[in-house]
């Protein structure tokens, strides 16, 4: 598994806030609610054991992942869509992948517009 890496990555994040402090924010926010939804997704089609369904939304929350610098948790989208892609649904890496999306949470959280939820 690859859950183990850097959680953000700081080029990517410089790359972004030069556009402005503000606009920073705002991705970061809207980042964080997308990842939240496609997170649910992943769970829903977890729990239904519908692998065509975890590979679209793995592969979604990994592209946004990837865009946002936030490479621990495409690392997990990542092996969820492999998993899924194999025909195999995976708990295991939807906890991992929840509790990288907490943590990413609790690291831009000061960074935020407002209190993250």
């Amino acid at each position: 598994m690859k859950g183990s890496g850097p959680l953000l990555d700081p080029t990517r994040h410089e790359l972004l806030a030069g556009h402005g402090v503000d606009l920073f924010g705002e991705l970061a926010e809207l980042y964080l609610r997308e990842s939240d939804r496609r997170l649910a997704e992943v769970g829903r089609a977890i729990a239904a054991a519908e692998p065509a369904a975890l590979v679209r939304a793995a592969h979604a929350l990994l592209g946004a992942s990837l865009n946002f610098g936030a490479p621990r948790l495409a690392a997990l989208a990542a092996d969820l869509e492999s998993e899924a892609r194999a025909g195999r649904v995976s708990s295991t890496l939807h906890e991992e992948a929840v509790t990288a999306l907490e943590a990413t949470r609790r690291e831009l959280a000061p960074r935020l517009h407002r209190a993250p939820t």
